[in-house]
């Protein structure tokens, strides 16, 4: 179930014109295998509905939270990243055209009812990630360039960081998701914009038989509660999974889809935004800022200040000794190179990192069991075969890194630094 495709503002007029019927649909009905929940209360006229469980924000915050608008009416959320452009879902715009002047995009405000409170803008070109599957929903990530820039006082959220997505945006850790989305599965549909806090969900626990079943990629992230009662819902497809960090607004994923609302073990599930920081990047120009020195293949230094590395191989048991880089690693597509690190208690620092080479590693990292992608401490979860986990005070034992290979690579190095 989609959180709300474009294609729910558009059967009701279908059903009226048809048929004469003044009522919504309620039926589920497959969409392109997934279940899409045409709510009741879609009636025509009516805006798309809300978030479960939360409340109302506050007016004044937030303002980067855009809504996507046909006919100025919502039908999606999306988050203004820079001053032309508008970071959404995929399957929020797949049936949309840049031409169409009904499709606009409205910025600033808070209140549906007072559209004049924010302002509006024109699409020029919709760019959707090519690799987007509408089957699996992987990759349903869009940009908008709008026709003119932003007005500069109105604030642009951050694309998550890697010290954010080791740190604030980390499992169990609190996130918030808002939008103009349904108050419940089947609920009313206020038009002022709500939020509601969710604790970020391993993908071991959303990939487990009674949520999700191993359909969850490292390419998604999951927010929810085990008992249900607050999530994203029809509405807030597009809109953003937030948190603030140091004064700064980060956006961490985008509501993708879920089973129903807040259903227990039914975990909302968002495209993980860090994955696809160079793809948006390829198109807005740099963003950002304070990313590591992941996007820099020849820089074997980094922002710890660490020593520099003898060359080496690892001994026969895949002991990474601290400094020491391991040279020449491949692997075939979703196959894993393993190797364990031996932190001594008072460590101030655990830093690992890969680089160089072909193909696309992902780094996922455990203490005191092995990493996999369903089970893991860490993952930076970037493109390409650069990726860095920083650890402030490292808990003592062992370490395990797991190279996994999301397309199959070679030449990759790894090195640990232990500070």
């Amino acid at each position: 179930m989609k959180r709300l495709p474009p294609l729910v503002r558009i059967l009701p007029i279908i059903l009226l014109l048809t048929t004469g019927w003044s009522v919504g649909l309620s039926a589920q009905s497959p969409v392109q295998g997934k279940t899409v929940l045409v709510p009741p209360q879609m009636k025509l006229g009516n805006v798309g509905p809300k978030i479960v469980g939360g409340y109302p924000s506050d007016p004044g915050n937030n303002q980067w939270i855009a809504s996507l608008q046909y006919r100025q009416q919502h039908f999606c959320g999306a988050a203004l990243i820079a001053d032309r452009w508008i970071l959404t879902a995929a399957h929020c715009v797949i049936d949309e055209s840049a031409s169409d002047s009904r499709f606009s995009v409205w910025v600033g405000g808070h209140n549906l009812d007072a559209l004049a409170q924010g302002v509006r803008r024109d699409v020029t070109k919709i760019i959707m990630h090519p690799q987007y599957d509408d089957f699996t929903v992987e990759n349903d990530i869009a940009l908008l360039e709008l026709e003119s820039a932003i007005p500069g006082d109105i604030p642009r959220v951050a694309l998550a960081t890697v010290q954010i997505m080791s740190g604030p945006a980390a499992p169990n850790q609190p996130v918030t998701v808002s939008g103009w989305g349904a108050l419940a599965e089947n609920g009313g549909d206020p038009t002022v914009l709500h939020e509601v806090v969710l604790p970020v969900v391993s993908n071991s626990t959303c990939n487990a038989p009674q949520s999700y079943s191993g359909e969850i990629t490292s390419r998604q992230i999951c927010a929810g509660l085990r008992d249900g009662g607050k999530d994203s819902c029809f509405g807030d497809s597009g809109g953003p999974l937030w948190l603030s960090s140091a004064g700064l607004d980060y956006i961490v994923g985008i509501v993708s889809y879920g089973d129903g609302c807040a259903r227990a073990d039914k975990y909302g599930v968002y495209t993980r935004v860090f994955s696809y920081i160079n793809w948006v990047e390829q198109h807005t120009g740099p963003l950002v800022a304070d990313n590591g020195d992941e996007n820099n293949e020849n820089d074997d230094t980094d922002d710890n200040s660490c020593p520099v590395p003898s060359e080496g191989t690892p001994t026969t048991d895949s002991v990474l000794n601290s400094t020491e880089v391991v040279h020449n690693l491949s692997a075939q597509r979703n196959s894993t190179v393993q190797f364990t690190v031996d932190v001594q208690q008072g460590s101030r620092k655990l830093i690992i990192q890969t680089w160089a080479g072909s193909g696309d590693v992902d780094l996922y990292v455990a203490h005191g069991r092995v990493a996999t992608t369903n089970d893991f401490d860490f993952a930076p979860y970037l493109p390409g075969n650069n990726e860095k986990v920083v650890i402030d005070v490292p808990s003592a034992g062992t370490w395990h890194v797991t190279l996994h290979a999301y397309k199959s690579f070679s030449k990759v190095k790894l090195r640990a630094t232990i500070l």
